[in-house]
């Protein structure tokens, strides 16, 4: 990776949750074949959070577009 390039010039957009038209749940994208990428970029955007609000986020790794 040349460092004089911003990740953001590189990067491709490839899974969205987005936080201000959800109320307080459980939200997952579909599965993501990663095969097709060298490497990746997360930004996790938390919208407005409630006084005990928490927020989660996790990266999965599967062996199939199942979840497997």
């Amino acid at each position: 990776m040349n460092p004089n390039i911003l990740p953001s010039n590189e990067a491709v957009l490839v899974g969205v949750i987005d936080p201000d038209l959800n109320t307080a749940a459980t939200y997952t994208t579909g599965w993501i074949n990663m095969g097709l990428f060298e490497t990746i970029q997360a930004i996790i955007m938390a919208g407005a959070l409630g006084t005990n609000a928490t927020l989660d986020a996790k990266l999965e790794q599967a062996t199939d577009s199942g979840g497997s």
